[in-house]
């Protein structure tokens, strides 16, 4: 197997070069720097290749799934993602040759990723940027819907008093909740 660990920059063109080997390929994310280059990957790279999305394999992750999957009409998910003093996207935009990603493609996209392996597929998402006064650095508000008609409900905030992520779901008689500390 090969394990892929190269700056974001580097890593389409490395995967490229691996996956006619057909070995089986971890690699980390972001996969690309665009959703296009991560559609091209994914339509090459195919299973048991994983990109390391590991709060997926987390067990207390996988007892939450369970009761998701075990929840009696949900109508409303979502999650808050917060960091404390994240300024990638801004380092990003003034040095994009410097840095390597802004928040959302290096960071946010746990977040993200979390919300579609708990309650499927994003289908479509609205997102209403929010500019922080104090730093001028921004966080988001998203309104999401899911394939399964769930809708959906996303707030990312880089500059944050606190470095935690929670996960929501509501069903009418019952509501869970999947808090963690980062």
């Amino acid at each position: 197997c090969m394990a892929v660990v190269v700056k974001p920059r580097k890593l389409e063109a490395v995967v490229e070069a691996i996956v006619p080997h057909g070995l089986p390929l971890l690699m980390e994310k972001p996969p690309t720097l665009t959703s296009a280059g991560a559609r091209r990957l994914a339509g090459r790279v195919k299973a048991p290749h994983v990109v390391a999305f590991n709060r997926r394999y987390f067990p207390i992750v996988e007892r939450f799934k369970a009761l998701v999957e075990a929840l009696d009409g949900p109508y409303l998910a979502g999650g808050t993602f917060c960091r404390s003093e994240r300024y990638d996207s801004q380092r990003f935009a003034q040095a994009p040759d410097a840095h390597d990603f802004p928040f959302m493609i290096g960071t946010g996209i746990h977040g993200i990723n979390l919300l579609e392996y708990l309650f499927g597929e994003i289908v479509g998402c609205d997102t209403s940027p929010v500019t922080v006064a104090t730093n001028l650095t921004r966080a988001w508000a998203l309104q999401l819907r899911f394939a399964t008609g769930l809708a959906g409900q996303m707030r990312i905030l880089p500059c944050s008093g606190s470095s935690t992520e929670w996960i929501e779901v509501h069903s009418q008689r019952r509501s869970l909740y999947l808090h963690a500390q980062d």
